[in-house]
């Protein structure tokens, strides 16, 4: 009877073991299909490089995201930025949007201006909305992204409802 009941442990440790090695597996194919469900929802997937840094004496803040449809038809999203500077600044024409998935920034889009904000930003102290177009849809999942300016800064985007 004693042998019975020491092999009744062994098989429920087992048991338990089993079940939780199970468990952790699943939870990895949970995630890793996670990500990349994510990774279609975007016209880019890259790991992100370092955030840039907002410059001495300016404040970034987000005003609103907005779905625009122009003359000519085509959706597009708009991001419309608060700009507070205490004098001039400069700005490369680059900007990127980055998603945060599982810890990891994800840049998921890369976009370009013209010289159109050469003017606001050498012109002294002031406040200005700036505006940065993005494809229709980008933010259509929801969760925390980031707006980078090539030498303005980044502004963090937190989407709890796809933007329509």
């Amino acid at each position: 009877m004693k042998n019975n009941i020491n092999h009744k442990k062994v098989l429920l440790v087992c048991l338990i073991v089993s079940l939780a090695l199970v468990s952790v597996l699943a939870a990895g194919l949970f995630l890793s299909s996670h990500k990349e469900n994510h990774q279609h929802d975007f016209p880019q997937w890259e790991v992100a490089g370092e955030a840039p840094q907002t410059q001495e004496g300016l404040t970034l803040s987000l005003e609103c995201v907005e779905r625009l449809l122009p003359a000519s038809g085509e959706s597009t999203d708009s991001v419309f930025l608060l700009l507070e500077k205490e004098g001039d600044t400069t700005c490369g024409p680059n900007y990127w949007v980055d998603y945060l998935c599982e810890d990891t920034w994800y840049t998921v889009y890369d976009g370009n201006v013209q010289a159109e904000y050469a003017q606001v930003l050498g012109g002294g102290a002031g406040s200005f909305t700036l505006e940065y177009t993005v494809p229709s849809g980008l933010f259509q999942t929801a969760g925390s992204y980031r707006l980078c300016i090539d030498g303005l800064g980044t502004v963090p985007i937190d989407i709890s409802a796809p933007v329509t």
